[in-house]
């Protein structure tokens, strides 16, 4: 499971880092056709890489001449920010934006996965844990309290007020949680609502894009043993 969750992960990382490299090219042909002097900057700035290392093998001083390309470079990127602006764009409009902008949509900084990736694989091995679940067929909204009698024994409160409270209760938990939050443990007889309200918690907590793993013990267990 560990190996096609992270072949997903790895597969969407990709497609995010091609969809950004797309669409930048594509403002970047808009703003040419409008702006004919930016596409003169953009093929002189890419003749950088090639400048600097003809620099280096030259006999002249390489140090002075990587210095002035360097400083050519800036005043080239100025002069494209100045002109992006007074064309009514953002200085920026033509960089990369990339969903992640510590990777730059390759899952991978300093020879280390990034937090992306990493947060992907737990989503997809969430998903596959999940898969079969009723996660998705109980909500907050869809508990009734209409079920627990209004008229509880003499000097208690009603099943009705009670559930109403523990209601509350996992609502506030599921908007206040976090990844320190205690746990909660419910108990009672078959029923009563516990997986019912255990599900809308999970459900609540998944849409402020938490991860959550919702299977029974024995599950868990023989998951594990497969897997390892």
């Amino acid at each position: 499971m560990r190996n096609e969750s992270y072949k997903r992960s790895m597969k969407t990382i990709t497609g995010r880092r091609e969809t950004a490299l797309r669409e930048a090219e594509e403002r970047t042909t808009k703003v040419c056709f409008q702006v004919p002097r930016i596409r003169e900057i953009q093929n002189q700035l890419q003749q950088t890489g090639g400048k600097i290392v003809k620099a280096v093998f030259s006999k002249q001083d390489s140090r002075t001449q990587i210095e002035q390309i360097m400083l050519d470079n800036i005043r080239l990127q100025q002069e494209q920010s100045q002109l992006l602006e007074a064309s009514g764009y953002p200085a920026d409009y033509l960089e990369v934006e990339y969903f992640c902008r510590f990777c730059e949509d390759t899952g991978y900084r300093q020879g280390h996965q990034c937090e992306c990736l990493k947060k992907l694989i737990a989503e997809n091995n969430a998903l596959e844990f999940n898969r079969g679940s009723s996660l998705s067929l109980a909500s907050f909204d869809s508990f009734s309290l209409d079920y627990y009698p209004e008229e509880g024994a003499l000097h208690a409160p009603s099943s009705r007020r009670i559930m109403a409270e523990i209601l509350e209760f996992c609502q506030t938990y599921a908007a206040r949680f976090h990844q320190n939050a205690p746990s909660v443990l419910m108990m009672g007889d078959t029923g009563l609502g516990k997986t019912h309200l255990s599900l809308a918690i999970a459900g609540a907590i998944m849409k402020r894009g938490y991860t959550v793993l919702y299977v029974s013990a024995p599950d868990l267990f023989r998951k594990l043993q497969n897997e390892y």
